[in-house]
């Protein structure tokens, strides 16, 4: 594989001058069936201009060639190891078996349908040596803040992201580096569920007042398929998260008389009731406005949605019916008319 390292985008060692060496970085990658992406996310660790001390596959029970595809790499360059788990038990119990085997002082995490741009370790690195307190460092993915409904509001170092994180999870998987102590304080990711995992660790770790920094940068490329989790599973992401929330604000000194807290959750509310009818589903919805039932003052939010899965509902398929096939009975009608004017015209013939 090219390497895509330049001496321009190595990052400066004087940043760590009141250190006796830079932060040790262990990366983990859990698959799962990966076969048709792995080795471009191995390739983008390699190509890093800030080389972590390991790279942890943890192959989740795959039943394609991501095992064979991984040993391959670990042959021929990096330091990786490749673990089995044995048995296919998600992608926490993965990373947990990962950040148990990892040997650096900070883990970064990169999903194995992902990968970074080459300055991506040489920022998180970088933004830890600025903010020596932070216990989480990310980056964005590629166009993540454009696709957002709303501005992310963030400052570059986060004390306390509890209630922005309670509004949205702006801390991508596969953009994020995690001091390793800080994991095991925190419990690492749980395996009850295998949906919003992640989000319900960033939860934790907040609550628990671990200071947060954002590099600033977009250093993460997302593959978009359909075999990714929140597209197959959208309700069950939506009530995982909510499960997360609901268990963060019980954490909190003084909820529910907290204001800031309710805020946040009823912006997150609309967000995801706004997500939910973009599915055109009464199914969704409902599920939303369930989830969302124990947030303040609930019932308002909740009345405009229930509404339009009501009475307008009929309204809004009487609005898809005729934008569908309008247009094609009035191309049929058109193209009736036409043949009868062929018909009825005389054929040109010689007298």
């Amino acid at each position: 594989m090219r390497s895509g390292r330049s001496d321009s985008s190595r990052i400066s060692m004087s940043a760590f001058v009141d250190e006796q060496q830079p932060p040790s970085v262990s990366v983990i990658v859990p698959a799962f069936n990966a076969g048709t992406f792995i080795e471009r996310c191995l390739g983008s660790i390699v190509d890093q201009s800030y080389q972590p001390v390991e790279t942890l596959v943890v192959d989740d029970a795959s039943t394609d060639d991501t095992p064979q595809i991984v040993a391959a790499w670990a042959t021929e360059r990096l330091n990786l190891r490749l673990i089995s788990a044995g048995e296919n038990a998600g992608p926490a119990n993965a990373r947990n078996l990962g950040i148990a085997s990892a040997t650096g002082e900070w883990i970064a995490f990169l999903d194995a349908d992902d990968f970074w741009r080459t300055d991506h370790l040489a920022r998180l690195v970088e933004t830890v040596s600025r903010f020596p307190m932070a216990d989480v460092v990310f980056s964005t993915v590629v166009g993540q803040r454009e696709m957002r409904r709303g501005p992310m509001g963030l400052s570059i170092e986060i004390q306390r992201p509890i209630y922005a994180l309670l509004r949205e999870n702006f801390v991508p998987q596969s953009a994020v580096m995690v001091r390793r102590s800080s994991l095991s304080t925190g419990g690492g990711y749980r395996t009850g569920s295998r949906y919003a995992e992640d989000y319900d660790l960033w939860l934790r770790l907040s609550a628990e007042k671990h200071a947060f920094a954002w590099t600033g940068a977009d250093t993460c490329e997302r593959s978009e398929h359909n075999e990714q989790v929140s597209a197959r599973f959208p309700l069950q992401m939506f009530g995982s998260a909510w499960s997360a929330r609901e268990e963060a604000v019980l954490r909190l000194p003084n909820w529910p008389d907290d204001a800031e807290a309710s805020t946040a959750l009823q912006s997150a509310a609309k967000i995801d009731l706004e997500a939910a009818w973009s599915f055109r589903s009464k199914e969704a919805i409902r599920h939303v406005i369930r989830v969302t039932s124990w947030v303040p003052d609930s019932a308002r939010l909740s009345l405009p949605w229930e509404r339009r899965i009501s009475w307008q509902w009929s309204f809004w398929y009487a609005a898809v019916w005729l934008y569908d096939r309008l247009p094609r009975q009035v191309r049929a009608l058109r193209n009736e008319a036409k043949a009868n004017v062929r018909r009825l015209r005389p054929s040109n013939c010689f007298l």
